[in-house]
């Protein structure tokens, strides 16, 4: 959410494509999920600059241990264009692949975790866009929204973000 309040254009775009898919409905369910594309692509550019867990165990490769360092190689100006910009367009093609794609020597309940958590995760932001528009309190503008994360095991955010949502009114 921090990542889409940085870029109001987001916002706009994702609810736009919800509310056009629900048209009123009351409810978001899962069969509305499959025909949602451009949430898809900021949740994806979201895990890519943020992933859930920075670093990943490769299976042991002869007697040794892999640390994949998933945070630098979703950074990695060499393999993405303008890296550390949030911009879900940049999976509307297949050539982009979050590292967590990349092999499947990543332990099973990373990817366990990930498909458990999308579905979550998916269902959870589309309820919110849809059913709230959003805004940043005390003429706060997008560019001073902070998305620091405290270095650890998971990533998580160092600062709150603190944002204002207002009814659609949706039958909520």
């Amino acid at each position: 959410m921090a990542e889409m309040m940085k870029k109001p254009k987001v916002v706009e775009k994702a609810q736009t494509e919800l509310r056009r898919i629900l048209k009123g409905k009351r409810k978001v369910t899962g069969i509305d999920l499959k025909k949602v594309i451009y949430q898809n692509l900021v949740i994806k550019e979201t895990q890519r600059l943020h992933p859930p867990l920075p670093l990943l165990l490769s299976k042991r490769m002869q007697g040794a241990l892999c640390i994949v360092n998933a945070w630098a190689i979703n950074r990695d100006a060499e393999f993405w264009e303008d890296s550390e910009s949030f911009t879900p367009e940049r999976f509307k093609s297949n050539s982009s692949v979050i590292i967590w794609n990349l092999s499947d020597r990543i332990l099973s309940i990373y990817h366990l975790a990930i498909s458990f958590g999308l579905s979550n995760v998916e269902l959870l932001l589309a309820q919110l866009i849809y059913h709230f528009n959003w805004k940043l309190p005390n003429e706060m503008k997008p560019e001073d929204v902070d998305v620091t994360e405290t270095p650890g095991f998971s990533c998580s955010r160092k600062y709150n973000l603190c944002v204002i949502a207002t009814s659609n009114n949706h039958g909520i």
